[in-house]
């Protein structure tokens, strides 16, 4: 036999064996393994590409809630010291929130990023027809001040305002007035509860990661019926928004003042002003003074008594000044003899 011969013989045994190894046009191995090695990258690489996006999609909302969170203590802080103005507020929170938005170190980069944040919330009330953010005035409420207000303060501010002056005073004050646990009878609170600014801010977040909009807006219809929330409804139904909601208290440093809930919503562009009472847990003794010594002034080591009188202790006209007989004489206020 010839070596061409021979050759031409084994050729088909090498094809095969080839055919086995690598892709061969037509041959039933290549028929049955035809895509394999494109179907395990999708298998491996879409679930790390949705873990990689929703990695990223949670270190937005992160950062976002850490920014909020930081501006309304801002707001809350710079509320207890201006009598609760939902304008200094506003302008308080907007400043604080400005490092979301690139921030800045001259008046330049500043307004820029002022700019974007402004935007930002131009953008989401034109796609869902509420305002970006939302907040609640969850005390002192309308029965607070009913309970609370100082006529002589209602005078000065305009408006009914509680006074925050010798808070320990005056809840003993309220307790010799009849008062259980100096408890106003509207509102069931004391007047530390009442001296309290207590804020709730929902804040609508748009999220980045691809389709999570459209979910949001898919279950929406069915959350319709399981909440009374128009506003955080309206905003997933209409664009898919994730709601964030935050709440921050602080005790009042100045007079509380009940401003218009009219007031509020110009500031923060949605704004609701609650009345739900707050039991208060933190008074203790502190806040349950016995009484007053009988005299008005009492020595040292002496011990108080409570005076024994059929009408209720009223506060004075003008706050501040301490009358003799004020269940505080002696105790924490120094009061001269009648």
């Amino acid at each position: 036999m010839s070596l061409s011969a021979g050759l031409a013989q084994l050729r088909p045994a090498f094809s095969a064996a080839f055919c086995m190894t690598h892709s061969c046009a037509g041959t039933p191995r290549t028929r049955r393994q035809g895509g394999i090695a494109m179907m395990e990258f999708l298998i491996v690489a879409l679930p790390l590409l949705g873990i990689g996006m929703g990695s990223v999609e949670f270190a937005h909302w992160q950062l976002t809630r850490q920014a909020v969170d930081h501006a309304m203590m801002e707001a809350a802080r710079e509320g207890a010291v201006t009598n609760g103005d939902p304008v200094a507020m506003r302008r308080r929170f907007d400043a604080a929130l400005l490092p979301l938005f690139g921030g800045g170190t001259s008046s330049e980069t500043l307004s820029e990023a002022a700019a974007r944040m402004a935007a930002r919330s131009a953008r989401i009330e034109s796609e869902t027809g509420v305002p970006a953010m939302r907040l609640e005035v969850l005390g002192p409420g309308r029965s607070s001040f009913a309970d609370f207000a100082d006529p002589a303060l209602n005078a000065q501010f305009g408006r009914r305002t509680i006074n925050n002056d010798y808070l320990a005073e005056a809840h003993a004050r309220d307790v010799q007035r009849g008062w259980p646990e100096g408890r106003g009878p509207s509102s069931g609170q004391d007047r530390f509860d009442a001296n309290q600014l207590r804020l709730r801010l929902t804040y609508l977040h748009a999220p980045m990661l691809p389709g999570l909009r459209a979910l949001m807006k898919s279950l929406s219809s069915d959350e319709t019926a399981k909440t009374d929330d128009a506003y955080a409804t309206q905003a997933r139904a209409r664009a898919g928004m994730l709601v964030m909601t935050r709440e921050f208290t602080t005790m009042m440093q100045s007079h509380p003042v009940e401003w218009e809930v009219e007031t509020y919503r110009a500031a923060w562009g949605a704004a609701q002003i609650g009345d739900a009472p707050v039991a208060n847990t933190v008074v203790g003794a502190l806040g349950e003074l016995p009484g007053a010594c009988g005299a008005g002034a009492c020595l040292p080591g002496s011990s108080p008594t409570i005076p024994s009188t059929s009408t209720p202790w009223t506060p004075p006209t003008s706050p501040g000044v301490v009358q003799a007989g004020d269940p505080a004489c002696g105790i924490s206020v120094c009061c001269a003899p009648a």
